[in-house]
């Protein structure tokens, strides 16, 4: 996948997420440091899927990779653009994030997956004709 669409993917996914968390949250004030926040983090998680393309790891290992890059830039991000100030708090809310994000990621591949499926399937009996 190029850069671009990483970035796209990347900044849909994010901004996905954070509005079903404002949704589910009770604080409910957004400011322009947390959109901007929400903006830098989902494009750099959205160009660190480029670990997914090393095909000499296994997708466990790219996985872990990935986590690791999103604590970090999500840490570093909040340090300079948020207040945290309970940084158990922060881990776990990156934790349940991200498996919000990878559910997200999964069910969107699912379908696509499907819909290609469907579209082979469709080639391959045009072909037995």
């Amino acid at each position: 996948m190029e850069l671009s669409k990483r970035v796209v993917s990347g900044l849909g996914i994010g901004s996905f997420v954070y509005l079903l968390l404002l949704l589910m949250s009770s604080k409910k004030i957004v400011n322009s440091n947390s959109i901007i926040f929400v903006f830098c983090i989902s494009i750099i998680i959205g160009l660190a899927t480029l670990i997914f393309d090393i095909d000499r790891f296994s997708f466990l290992t790219c996985l872990v990779i990935h986590y690791l890059i999103v604590n970090v830039v999500v840490t570093l991000g909040s340090f300079f653009l948020m207040s945290v100030e309970n940084y158990t708090e922060l881990l776990t809310s990156i934790l349940v994030i991200y498996v919000l994000s990878y559910l997200v990621t999964y069910i969107k591949m699912r379908a696509t997956s499907r819909e290609l499926d469907s579209l082979i399937k469709i080639i391959q009996s045009r072909d037995k004709k």
